[in-house]
Protein backbone atom coordinates (compact mmCIF):
# COMPACT_ATOMS: atom_id res chain seq x y z
CA UNK A 1 0.00 0.00 0.00
CA UNK A 2 1.81 3.37 -1.12
CA UNK A 3 0.11 6.71 0.46
CA UNK A 4 0.38 9.58 -2.35
CA UNK A 5 -1.10 12.39 -3.43
CA UNK A 6 -3.91 10.99 -6.33
CA UNK A 7 -2.95 12.77 -9.35
CA UNK A 8 -6.44 14.59 -11.18
CA UNK A 9 -7.54 14.48 -14.66
CA UNK A 10 -9.45 16.84 -16.87
CA UNK A 11 -10.69 16.81 -20.39
CA UNK A 12 -12.31 19.72 -22.26
CA UNK A 13 -11.76 21.65 -25.51
CA UNK A 14 -9.48 24.74 -26.04
CA UNK A 15 -8.84 26.46 -28.80
CA UNK A 16 -6.81 28.87 -28.81
CA UNK A 17 -8.74 32.30 -30.10
CA UNK A 18 -7.49 34.66 -32.89
CA UNK A 19 -5.04 37.48 -31.36
CA UNK A 20 -7.36 39.79 -31.23
CA UNK A 21 -9.64 37.73 -29.00
CA UNK A 22 -7.35 37.68 -26.65
CA UNK A 23 -7.88 41.11 -25.19
CA UNK A 24 -9.57 42.22 -22.19
CA UNK A 25 -13.17 40.00 -21.59
CA UNK A 26 -16.08 41.84 -21.05
CA UNK A 27 -16.18 42.81 -17.23
CA UNK A 28 -19.88 41.28 -16.98
CA UNK A 29 -18.86 38.14 -15.35
CA UNK A 30 -19.69 37.85 -11.85
CA UNK A 31 -18.59 35.21 -8.94
CA UNK A 32 -15.43 34.38 -7.31
CA UNK A 33 -13.04 34.91 -10.72
CA UNK A 34 -14.49 39.14 -11.01
CA UNK A 35 -11.86 41.60 -9.88
CA UNK A 36 -11.90 44.89 -7.89
CA UNK A 37 -12.48 48.12 -9.49
CA UNK A 38 -10.07 49.69 -11.22
CA UNK A 39 -8.29 46.57 -12.76
CA UNK A 40 -8.34 45.32 -16.01
CA UNK A 41 -10.95 42.78 -16.52
CA UNK A 42 -9.65 39.51 -17.31
CA UNK A 43 -9.10 37.60 -20.83
CA UNK A 44 -10.86 34.49 -21.39
CA UNK A 45 -7.43 32.36 -21.17
CA UNK A 46 -7.62 33.99 -17.77
CA UNK A 47 -10.90 33.50 -16.90
CA UNK A 48 -10.52 29.81 -18.13
CA UNK A 49 -7.95 29.29 -14.90
CA UNK A 50 -9.13 31.70 -12.37
CA UNK A 51 -12.30 31.03 -12.09
CA UNK A 52 -12.29 26.98 -13.71
CA UNK A 53 -9.31 25.75 -12.42
CA UNK A 54 -8.21 25.21 -16.10
CA UNK A 55 -4.40 25.55 -17.14
CA UNK A 56 -4.42 26.74 -20.95
CA UNK A 57 -1.12 25.39 -22.54
CA UNK A 58 0.04 25.87 -26.27
CA UNK A 59 0.74 23.40 -28.49
CA UNK A 60 2.97 25.34 -30.46
CA UNK A 61 6.88 26.68 -30.43
CA UNK A 62 8.43 29.18 -32.84
CA UNK A 63 11.72 30.99 -32.73
CA UNK A 64 9.53 33.76 -33.98
CA UNK A 65 6.99 33.59 -31.18
CA UNK A 66 9.98 34.20 -28.88
CA UNK A 67 11.80 36.70 -30.89
CA UNK A 68 8.57 39.57 -31.55
CA UNK A 69 7.66 38.89 -28.24
CA UNK A 70 4.66 36.73 -29.30
CA UNK A 71 5.01 33.94 -27.01
CA UNK A 72 5.17 36.87 -23.91
CA UNK A 73 2.12 38.23 -25.02
CA UNK A 74 0.33 34.97 -24.86
CA UNK A 75 1.93 34.36 -21.35
CA UNK A 76 0.23 37.95 -20.19
CA UNK A 77 -2.84 36.87 -21.98
CA UNK A 78 -3.35 33.65 -19.96
CA UNK A 79 -0.99 30.87 -21.40
CA UNK A 80 0.35 28.96 -18.38
CA UNK A 81 2.47 26.61 -20.84
CA UNK A 82 3.81 25.06 -23.76
CA UNK A 83 4.40 21.60 -25.48
CA UNK A 84 6.29 21.12 -28.33
CA UNK A 85 7.49 17.62 -30.74
CA UNK A 86 9.72 17.03 -33.29
CA UNK A 87 6.96 17.68 -35.70
CA UNK A 88 6.21 21.17 -34.51
CA UNK A 89 10.12 22.10 -34.60
CA UNK A 90 10.23 20.68 -38.01
CA UNK A 91 7.29 22.79 -39.55
CA UNK A 92 8.93 25.74 -37.53
CA UNK A 93 12.75 25.17 -38.87
CA UNK A 94 11.42 24.55 -42.57
CA UNK A 95 8.74 26.92 -42.65
CA UNK A 96 11.06 30.41 -41.83
CA UNK A 97 14.36 32.07 -42.05
CA UNK A 98 14.87 32.15 -38.50
CA UNK A 99 16.97 29.22 -37.76
CA UNK A 100 19.25 29.50 -40.86
CA UNK A 101 22.23 31.75 -39.53
CA UNK A 102 22.47 28.93 -36.44
CA UNK A 103 22.21 26.08 -38.61
CA UNK A 104 24.52 27.43 -41.11
CA UNK A 105 27.01 28.67 -38.59
CA UNK A 106 26.67 24.64 -36.49
CA UNK A 107 27.25 22.63 -40.14
CA UNK A 108 29.84 24.93 -41.18
CA UNK A 109 31.42 24.04 -37.73
CA UNK A 110 31.25 20.38 -37.86
CA UNK A 111 28.26 19.73 -36.41
CA UNK A 112 26.34 16.90 -37.86
CA UNK A 113 22.65 17.79 -38.94
CA UNK A 114 20.90 15.56 -35.83
CA UNK A 115 23.19 17.93 -33.55
CA UNK A 116 22.83 21.47 -35.14
CA UNK A 117 18.64 19.97 -34.95
CA UNK A 118 18.61 19.63 -31.20
CA UNK A 119 21.13 23.00 -30.45
CA UNK A 120 18.17 24.28 -32.59
CA UNK A 121 16.00 22.56 -30.54
CA UNK A 122 17.25 23.64 -27.16
CA UNK A 123 17.75 27.23 -27.92
CA UNK A 124 13.89 27.50 -28.26
CA UNK A 125 13.07 25.81 -25.61
CA UNK A 126 15.56 27.15 -23.11
CA UNK A 127 14.33 31.10 -24.41
CA UNK A 128 10.80 29.40 -23.99
CA UNK A 129 11.66 28.30 -20.43
CA UNK A 130 12.42 32.02 -19.43
CA UNK A 131 9.28 33.11 -20.74
CA UNK A 132 7.42 31.18 -18.61
CA UNK A 133 9.65 31.24 -15.17
CA UNK A 134 7.93 33.75 -13.58
CA UNK A 135 4.48 31.59 -13.96
CA UNK A 136 6.19 28.76 -12.60
CA UNK A 137 7.57 30.72 -9.51
CA UNK A 138 4.11 32.58 -9.10
CA UNK A 139 2.05 29.04 -9.45
CA UNK A 140 4.57 27.64 -6.57
CA UNK A 141 5.76 24.87 -9.41
CA UNK A 142 3.00 23.86 -9.96
CA UNK A 143 2.58 25.66 -13.86
CA UNK A 144 4.69 27.14 -15.97
CA UNK A 145 6.18 23.98 -17.79
CA UNK A 146 7.54 23.93 -21.26
CA UNK A 147 7.35 20.61 -22.93
CA UNK A 148 10.34 18.74 -25.28
CA UNK A 149 10.25 15.47 -26.65
CA UNK A 150 12.35 12.50 -27.14
CA UNK A 151 13.29 11.78 -30.92
CA UNK A 152 10.28 9.06 -31.86
CA UNK A 153 12.41 6.89 -33.28
CA UNK A 154 13.76 5.98 -29.77
CA UNK A 155 10.18 5.17 -28.43
CA UNK A 156 10.46 1.26 -28.82
CA UNK A 157 14.06 0.73 -27.27
CA UNK A 158 13.87 1.96 -23.34
CA UNK A 159 17.43 2.39 -22.46
CA UNK A 160 17.83 4.78 -25.53
CA UNK A 161 14.67 6.48 -24.38
CA UNK A 162 16.07 6.41 -20.70
CA UNK A 163 19.63 7.60 -21.89
CA UNK A 164 17.83 11.09 -24.70
CA UNK A 165 15.64 11.99 -21.13
CA UNK A 166 18.48 12.14 -18.94
CA UNK A 167 20.21 13.66 -21.37
CA UNK A 168 17.72 16.73 -21.30
CA UNK A 169 17.17 17.66 -18.83
CA UNK A 170 21.12 17.55 -17.77
CA UNK A 171 21.39 20.08 -21.09
CA UNK A 172 18.47 22.26 -20.41
CA UNK A 173 18.74 22.05 -16.52
CA UNK A 174 15.41 24.20 -15.81
CA UNK A 175 13.23 22.99 -12.71
CA UNK A 176 9.89 23.76 -15.16
CA UNK A 177 11.25 21.49 -17.83
CA UNK A 178 9.42 18.67 -19.00
CA UNK A 179 10.85 15.87 -21.29
CA UNK A 180 8.08 13.89 -23.07
CA UNK A 181 8.09 10.58 -23.09
CA UNK A 182 5.89 8.47 -25.48
CA UNK A 183 3.71 5.89 -23.83
CA UNK A 184 5.01 2.59 -25.80
CA UNK A 185 5.59 -0.31 -23.69
CA UNK A 186 9.03 0.21 -24.04
CA UNK A 187 8.27 3.88 -22.48
CA UNK A 188 6.81 3.27 -19.24
CA UNK A 189 9.66 1.54 -17.99
CA UNK A 190 11.63 4.75 -18.87
CA UNK A 191 9.23 6.81 -17.26
CA UNK A 192 9.55 5.02 -13.94
CA UNK A 193 13.43 5.24 -14.57
CA UNK A 194 13.77 8.92 -14.85
CA UNK A 195 11.17 9.52 -11.82
CA UNK A 196 12.92 7.60 -9.64
CA UNK A 197 15.73 9.96 -10.71
CA UNK A 198 13.66 12.94 -9.95
CA UNK A 199 13.38 14.01 -13.34
CA UNK A 200 9.84 15.88 -14.29
CA UNK A 201 8.22 13.67 -17.06
CA UNK A 202 5.41 14.55 -19.76
CA UNK A 203 4.13 11.17 -20.53
CA UNK A 204 2.43 11.30 -23.69
CA UNK A 205 0.64 9.56 -26.47
CA UNK A 206 -1.64 7.44 -24.07
CA UNK A 207 -4.44 6.23 -25.88
CA UNK A 208 -6.22 3.32 -24.00
CA UNK A 209 -7.09 3.39 -20.61
CA UNK A 210 -5.27 0.08 -20.02
CA UNK A 211 -1.78 1.28 -21.02
CA UNK A 212 -2.68 5.34 -18.45
CA UNK A 213 -2.64 2.26 -16.08
CA UNK A 214 0.50 1.13 -16.62
CA UNK A 215 1.92 5.05 -16.60
CA UNK A 216 0.47 5.42 -13.19
CA UNK A 217 1.89 2.30 -12.18
CA UNK A 218 5.30 3.40 -13.58
CA UNK A 219 4.99 6.85 -12.03
CA UNK A 220 4.01 5.61 -8.42
CA UNK A 221 6.52 2.89 -8.55
CA UNK A 222 9.47 5.76 -9.39
CA UNK A 223 8.52 7.76 -6.71
CA UNK A 224 8.30 5.11 -4.51
CA UNK A 225 12.26 4.52 -5.24
CA UNK A 226 13.10 8.64 -5.10
CA UNK A 227 11.60 9.24 -1.59
CA UNK A 228 13.13 5.71 -0.70
CA UNK A 229 16.48 6.93 -1.59
CA UNK A 230 15.72 10.85 0.52
CA UNK A 231 14.44 12.41 -2.74
CA UNK A 232 11.85 15.06 -1.95
CA UNK A 233 8.66 14.35 -4.29
CA UNK A 234 7.76 18.25 -4.13
CA UNK A 235 10.83 18.27 -6.68
CA UNK A 236 8.97 15.69 -9.11
CA UNK A 237 6.43 17.06 -10.96
CA UNK A 238 4.79 15.08 -13.80
CA UNK A 239 1.62 15.38 -16.76
CA UNK A 240 0.26 12.27 -19.26
CA UNK A 241 -1.04 13.25 -22.07
CA UNK A 242 -4.44 11.59 -22.54
CA UNK A 243 -5.07 11.70 -26.21
CA UNK A 244 -8.84 12.10 -26.11
CA UNK A 245 -10.07 13.78 -29.42
CA UNK A 246 -7.97 10.90 -31.94
CA UNK A 247 -10.37 8.26 -30.20
CA UNK A 248 -12.86 9.42 -31.53
CA UNK A 249 -11.61 10.21 -34.59
CA UNK A 250 -11.25 6.58 -34.96
CA UNK A 251 -14.60 5.82 -33.36
CA UNK A 252 -16.15 7.77 -35.51
CA UNK A 253 -15.39 6.71 -38.67
CA UNK A 254 -16.45 3.37 -37.75
CA UNK A 255 -19.64 4.29 -36.57
CA UNK A 256 -20.13 6.04 -40.07
CA UNK A 257 -19.13 2.99 -41.80
CA UNK A 258 -22.00 1.42 -39.74
CA UNK A 259 -24.27 3.78 -40.89
CA UNK A 260 -27.29 3.09 -38.46
CA UNK A 261 -29.21 5.99 -36.80
CA UNK A 262 -28.55 4.51 -33.86
CA UNK A 263 -24.43 4.33 -34.31
CA UNK A 264 -24.38 8.52 -35.25
CA UNK A 265 -25.90 9.24 -32.55
CA UNK A 266 -23.12 8.18 -30.75
CA UNK A 267 -20.31 10.07 -32.80
CA UNK A 268 -18.29 12.43 -30.27
CA UNK A 269 -19.43 10.69 -27.41
CA UNK A 270 -16.30 8.12 -26.90
CA UNK A 271 -13.54 10.53 -26.36
CA UNK A 272 -15.28 12.54 -23.54
CA UNK A 273 -16.52 8.84 -22.03
CA UNK A 274 -13.47 7.44 -22.33
CA UNK A 275 -11.76 10.70 -20.06
CA UNK A 276 -13.97 10.12 -17.40
CA UNK A 277 -13.15 6.61 -17.30
CA UNK A 278 -9.50 7.38 -17.12
CA UNK A 279 -9.94 9.99 -14.25
CA UNK A 280 -11.60 7.07 -12.60
CA UNK A 281 -8.11 5.63 -13.16
CA UNK A 282 -6.18 7.53 -10.73
CA UNK A 283 -4.76 6.09 -7.54
CA UNK A 284 -7.72 8.09 -5.54
CA UNK A 285 -9.67 5.31 -6.55
CA UNK A 286 -7.57 2.12 -5.44
CA UNK A 287 -6.62 1.25 -1.97
CA UNK A 288 -3.68 2.12 -0.82
CA UNK A 289 -3.37 4.61 -3.84
CA UNK A 290 -4.67 7.74 -2.97
CA UNK A 291 -4.37 10.74 0.02
CA UNK A 292 -1.88 13.07 0.24
CA UNK A 293 0.61 11.53 3.30
CA UNK A 294 3.99 11.41 1.67
CA UNK A 295 6.86 11.40 4.17
CA UNK A 296 8.14 15.01 4.19
CA UNK A 297 6.39 16.54 1.74
CA UNK A 298 3.67 16.15 -1.24
CA UNK A 299 4.68 15.38 -4.67
CA UNK A 300 2.79 17.42 -7.39
CA UNK A 301 0.65 15.88 -10.04
CA UNK A 302 -0.60 17.96 -12.93
CA UNK A 303 -3.53 16.34 -13.94
CA UNK A 304 -5.09 17.44 -17.16
CA UNK A 305 -7.19 16.58 -20.01
CA UNK A 306 -7.81 18.16 -23.08
CA UNK A 307 -9.55 16.80 -26.39
CA UNK A 308 -9.83 18.96 -29.36
CA UNK A 309 -11.52 17.63 -32.45
CA UNK A 310 -9.29 18.89 -35.56
CA UNK A 311 -10.65 21.74 -37.45
CA UNK A 312 -12.28 19.53 -40.44
CA UNK A 313 -14.10 17.40 -37.84
CA UNK A 314 -18.14 18.07 -38.76
CA UNK A 315 -20.57 19.21 -36.10
CA UNK A 316 -21.70 16.33 -33.99
CA UNK A 317 -25.24 16.03 -32.04
CA UNK A 318 -23.48 16.02 -28.89
CA UNK A 319 -21.29 18.83 -27.78
CA UNK A 320 -18.00 18.79 -26.20
CA UNK A 321 -16.96 21.25 -24.25
CA UNK A 322 -14.87 22.01 -21.08
CA UNK A 323 -18.25 20.73 -19.07
CA UNK A 324 -18.69 17.40 -20.46
CA UNK A 325 -15.81 16.49 -18.00
CA UNK A 326 -13.78 18.31 -15.70
CA UNK A 327 -12.01 18.02 -12.61
CA UNK A 328 -8.94 20.08 -10.45
CA UNK A 329 -5.85 21.26 -12.05
CA UNK A 330 -6.16 20.50 -15.37
CA UNK A 331 -3.83 21.79 -18.52
CA UNK A 332 -5.29 21.79 -21.79
CA UNK A 333 -3.09 22.21 -24.93
CA UNK A 334 -4.65 24.85 -27.18
CA UNK A 335 -2.99 25.28 -30.95
CA UNK A 336 -1.66 28.77 -31.83
CA UNK A 337 -3.64 31.22 -33.83
CA UNK A 338 -3.87 30.56 -37.21
CA UNK A 339 -2.19 27.33 -36.85
CA UNK A 340 -4.59 23.75 -37.66
CA UNK A 341 -5.08 22.30 -34.42
CA UNK A 342 -4.64 18.73 -35.20
CA UNK A 343 -4.11 16.84 -31.85
CA UNK A 344 -5.62 17.01 -28.15
CA UNK A 345 -3.52 15.70 -24.99
CA UNK A 346 -3.86 15.07 -21.18
CA UNK A 347 -1.38 15.97 -18.73
CA UNK A 348 -0.17 14.04 -15.51
CA UNK A 349 0.05 11.17 -14.17
CA UNK A 350 -3.64 12.13 -14.36
CA UNK A 351 -4.78 12.90 -18.15
CA UNK A 352 -3.65 15.11 -21.21
CA UNK A 353 -4.05 16.41 -24.45
CA UNK A 354 -2.45 18.01 -27.29
CA UNK A 355 -2.35 18.17 -31.46
CA UNK A 356 -0.46 16.85 -34.57
CA UNK A 357 2.40 14.63 -34.56
CA UNK A 358 3.88 11.93 -35.86
CA UNK A 359 6.09 10.31 -33.17
CA UNK A 360 4.05 7.13 -32.71
CA UNK A 361 0.45 8.46 -33.08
Amino acid sequence: MRPGRAPVATTHVCVLPEPDQLGPAQSRHQGPGRLPAGRNPMTKLQRLYAQHGQSPWLDNLTRGYLRDGTLARMVADGIRGVTANPTIFAKAIEGSADYDEQFSSLTAAGWSVEDAYWELVVADITAALAVLRPVFDAADGTDGFVSVEVAPELARDTKATIDAARGLHQRVDQPNLFVKIPATAQGAPAVEAMIAEGRSINITLIFSLTRYAEVIEAYLSGLEAFTAGGGDPARVHSVASFFVSRVDTEVDQRLEAIGTDEALELRGQVAVAQAKLAYRCSPSGSPGRGGNDWPGSAHTCSGRCGPRRPPRTPPIPTPCTSTSSSAPTPSTPCPSPRSPPSRTTAPWPAPSTPASRTQTR
